[in-house]
């Protein structure tokens, strides 16, 4: 099954077109290659879906799979949507007065804007499905609209900040993206956003390719087409973003203190009895440091935020 035409492109965040290839998967007829560039090493989708293919592919009508899930629309299911944890709220928190006006880029049916009016902000939401926007006005009563991430219908200074939750992936022109989501942010405004930390995988096909067949086993299995591949995604993921690269998209679109994040969900060193030894100090702090540097590295998501400039 093809849903339509392929096309190539450069680097989206140098113009290089000296890239080198990872790794080509088969998916619904097309040959996917994911590239690396040789010069800042972006890696992205090369040949990858025309927005005919995605239109078509996100189409029930045509795409038999999103049928066998009787979806009315692309990811209406809220499963399918990351609500980031508690500590990436209170963070948030710590970062923005309770108020603080709130757009979700890709919101898809609201679930999280929903989150974000629970946790004090004044929430509202953009996606480019007519339907989605829809079902998340009729069914919840949420600010929706609909729009295109490299026109936002908005005036200029707008947001206390914006998200982007699993969606920069999916964009075709990201540096486009992100120049229009600092022209709706105010100055001082914040960009978070969340995606997928392709890290581990860069390094387990280049690096340590024996190593695979132990990720498949002890990989939890979403879906059987993972079963003897790595989890690319190229049909439908543009950029594959590491820490890095999305740090390098965010400082050459013009954000400030842009930085990676790992926010860890327990604390399983903290000691019930509230005594700690310099000893049991200094073990702890180890491990978190470990932990950390390690989610930040090849954690499943990648986290990531910058500031518009002041001035």
């Amino acid at each position: 099954m093809k849903f339509g035409p392929l096309e190539s492109v450069p680097c989206a965040l140098c113009g290089n077109e000296n890239l080198k290839l990872i790794v080509t998967e088969d998916w619904f007829g097309d040959d996917f290659n994911v590239v690396r560039c040789g010069k800042c090493k972006l890696i992205f989708t090369n040949p990858r879906p025309t927005r005919e293919w995605k239109e078509n592919f996100y189409d029930p009508d045509i795409n038999e799979y999103l049928q066998q899930d009787q979806r009315e629309f692309p990811f209406q299911n809220e499963n399918l949507i990351s609500r980031i944890d508690v500590p990436a709220w209170d963070y948030l928190k710590t970062q923005l007065p309770n108020g603080s006006k709130l757009l979700d880029v890709g919101c898809s049916s609201g679930a999280f804007v929903k989150a974000a009016l629970h946790h004090g902000f004044n929430a509202s939401g953009m996606d480019y499905s007519e339907e989605a926007v829809a079902h998340a006005r009729n069914t919840d009563n949420l600010d929706v609209f609909q729009g295109h991430v490299e026109k936002i219908p908005a005036e200029d200074n707008s947001y206390d900040i914006i998200t982007l939750i699993q969606v920069i992936e999916h964009f075709d022109h990201p540096m486009e993206a992100l120049a229009e989501l600092q022209r709706v942010l105010k100055p001082g405004g914040l960009l978070y956003l969340e995606t997928v930390n392709y890290q581990k995988l860069y390094w387990l096909e280049r690096y340590f390719s024996f190593l695979k067949p132990l990720y498949f086993k002890v990989r939890k299995q979403e879906s059987p087409w993972w079963k003897d591949r790595l989890p690319w995604v190229p049909f439908d993921h543009y950029y594959h973003w590491t820490p890095r690269t999305i740090r390098k998209a965010l400082r050459k679109a013009g954000f400030q203190q842009e930085e990676s994040h790992y926010f860890a969900k327990t604390d399983p060193w903290k000691p019930t009895d509230g005594r700690r030894g310099l000893l049991e100090t200094f073990y702890r702090k180890t491990i978190d440091l470990l932990f950390r540097f390690a989610g930040k590295a090849i954690g499943g998501n990648l986290i990531a935020t910058g500031r518009k400039p002041e001035h």
